[in-house]
């Protein structure tokens, strides 16, 4: 019986190793694919590079009018960014930025109309200018109900008198792009 059993472990034994050996020996053949290095074949994409032509296209020619009215709205935005900044406690350095961005539109504004009504622009961004000066002392000297009356007057005439519609015959023509 010990002979029987014997016999029976070497013949349970020698059929593990066969299934192990094919196994090994048959793998599934993407699974060899996997770890086969393949040698590295030249794409031949990468010989020809297309080059392709530029193409030009004319130059946007904005009306002055245009321009004057972007800037207008961008100011009546960044004005009402002056409210919410002005005295409220928030950094110095957003009110000077937006007091800045106010300055910046005015001035654009004014170089597109003609000189006489451009000067009474460049007088409203003179005061505001001013009024920046004041961010100078320090916040317990700083008056901030008289500064906020005067960016009021400052806007109000704005408002008033440089509005697109009312500045439209005051306005220089856009000069055109040269043609190539």
């Amino acid at each position: 019986m010990l002979n029987n059993r014997d016999s029976w472990k070497k013949f349970v034994a020698a059929m593990v190793l066969v299934v192990f050996c094919t196994s090994v020996f048959s793998s599934c053949a993407t699974f060899r694919r996997k770890f086969v290095r393949k040698s590295k074949v030249k794409d031949s994409s990468e010989d020809v590079i297309p080059v392709l032509e530029p193409i030009e296209y004319k130059p946007v020619v904005h009306s002055s009018a245009q321009v004057y009215s972007e800037n207008y709205s961008l100011f009546r935005a960044f004005y009402k960014d002056v409210w919410e900044v002005v005295g409220e406690g928030e950094g110095d350095k957003r009110e000077r930025y937006i007091l800045s961005q106010v300055v910046a539109k005015i001035d654009a504004m004014a170089v597109l109309l003609n000189p006489e009504k451009s000067t009474g622009l460049k007088k409203y961004s003179a005061e505001i200018l001013s009024l920046m000066k004041e961010l100078d002392k320090p916040k317990a000297l700083r008056r901030y109900d008289l500064m906020k009356s005067e960016l009021r007057t400052v806007e109000n005439n704005i408002r008033k008198d440089f509005k697109p519609a009312s500045v439209e015959p005051y306005l220089l023509q856009a000069q055109k792009a040269p043609e190539k």
